[in-house]
């Protein structure tokens, strides 16, 4: 083995310790920053501390152990697992696996016949097969059907505001009796009384002006507050459709039918008009002398 030559000249190159250090040369090549992160005190002892005035970066340690959230452990937050997770509910229902509808309903099957068993040993449900379930389930299913089908033909035959037709005997009938209707409804006249309402099938016809569905509020005041004062509940009167600013008992109201009147505010004549308790001859046939005679004697007695 060839000793290596020095190539200063100087001897043989030692494969040991060198002759010299130079440390002239040397140099740091900190790209980060100019200035050394750490200070130096009085003493001239490198590495005291960091400096109070100066804010430092620090990343993570792929040996530092992750940060632990113990304020989540103490509080009352509950952790969500996944689906598959022993966190999660402990229903098997919460399970994505997909299961065909003839297993699920073999499934429910035993539950439910489990479930008679146990609480009703001898009855006939805890004696079904599992055809006997399919053909119960699709009984319910069918009942549940028809009785929607009922509502919404009940519902839709409560929409209709057509009454039924009055016999022409019993129109002739009523004639008789002095009564003169609107039997056949035409236009916006009462059927029995044959008087202008709303209260009839043309109700719109001759009305100018429809008004708008009363406010809660109104309908608060007209209603349900006005029943606690013990003067009564009324509907609340029809009025003009003003700006939402203006307050509803500001609006004015709109004329109403004679027949369509409800609570109306009494004028003088109805107050100092002479009431006379005698009823009249051309009326005496709507009063029945009989029962007269008998009221009389129960206030007697």
């Amino acid at each position: 083995m060839q000793t290596p030559i020095n190539p200063k000249g100087k001897g043989p190159l030692s494969l040991g310790s060198p002759d010299s250090l130079q440390f002239g040369n040397l140099s740091i090549n900190d790209a980060r920053s100019g200035t050394s992160d750490y200070d130096t005190d009085r003493s001239g002892t490198p590495f005291r501390g960091p400096s109070r005035n100066r804010s430092y970066t620090s990343s993570p340690s792929t040996n530092t152990p992750a940060f632990r959230d113990f304020g989540r452990r103490n509080s009352n937050a509950r952790y969500r697992g996944g689906y598959n997770t022993r966190a999660s509910s402990g229903s098997f229902r919460n399970s994505r696996t997909w299961i065909s509808p003839d297993q699920q309903a073999q499934q429910e099957f035993l539950i439910i016949r489990n479930s008679m068993r146990r609480l009703f040993k001898f009855a006939e449900v805890s004696k079904w097969k599992f055809p006997d379930y399919i053909a119960h389930r699709e009984a319910m299913v069918a009942a549940q059907a028809n009785s929607l089908a009922q509502r919404v033909k009940d519902k839709e035959e409560a929409r209709s505001v057509h009454s039924p037709p009055i016999p022409l005997e019993l129109q002739q009938n009523m004639r008789n009796w002095g009564v003169h209707g609107n039997f056949d409804e035409v236009g916006n006249y009462g059927r029995v009384l044959g008087s202008q309402t709303i209260w009839c099938t043309d109700w719109q016809n001759g009305k100018e002006e429809v008004a708008p569905w009363p406010t809660m509020a109104e309908m608060k005041w007209e209603g349900d507050d006005r029943a606690k004062t013990g003067v009564g509940r009324f509907l609340a009167l029809p009025r003009e459709e003003g700006p939402a600013a203006l307050m509803w008992n500001q609006l004015p109201i709109i004329e109403q039918y004679p027949l369509d009147q409800t609570a109306k505010i009494p004028t003088l004549e109805d107050i100092y008009l002479p009431v006379d308790d005698q009823i009249e001859p051309d009326h005496e046939y709507l009063w029945s002398k009989e029962l007269e005679q008998d009221m009389d004697i129960i206030l007697e007695g």
